[in-house]
């Protein structure tokens, strides 16, 4: 399963970047968020792993987060996996004009097991309108600032 979320925030670009590559931000925009540890290696920096805990319908989901691929202020790429799916997100910046960021997120998801493989297909709008929902808080919050 394959989406993209797009997104354009009036913050400089750099601001935007080293908010998204902390991972201690995650609870400002990140529904259900609830904390992380650090595994090895440095946050946004290649060979980071993050252990991320959220709260999901009542039940705790962690994920383990791993970064693959970074250029500084232009593109951030990270796995994340978890026993039933594993998600592998690139994340490109570009700066449109002084004080204007736009971010876009290409996503894709790949179930693990006979149940998700057989669900995933009608959950793509559920994964999709969570991105969403979470831009946007990554929105207010950095415009907030």
């Amino acid at each position: 399963m394959k989406y993209t979320c797009m997104l354009r925030i009036e913050r400089p670009l750099q601001t935007v970047w080293t908010f998204f590559i902390d991972p201690a931000n995650l609870s400002q925009w990140s529904r259900g968020f609830s904390g992380y540890e650090l595994l090895e290696g440095r946050p946004g920096s290649v060979g980071a792993r993050v252990k991320h805990r959220y709260e999901e319908r009542d039940r705790p989901l962690e994920f383990i987060d791993e970064i693959t691929e970074v250029e500084p202020l232009r593109r951030l790429c990270s796995r994340k996996k978890h026993s039933t799916m594993e998600i592998n997100v690139v994340n490109n910046f570009r700066s449109v004009g002084d004080s204007v960021t736009e971010l876009d997120s290409q996503v894709e998801v790949k179930f693990l097991t006979p149940m998700f493989k057989l669900l995933g297909p009608f959950m793509k709008s559920e994964f999709r309108n969570r991105q969403n929902a979470d831009f946007k808080a990554l929105k207010n919050a950095l415009e907030a600032k």
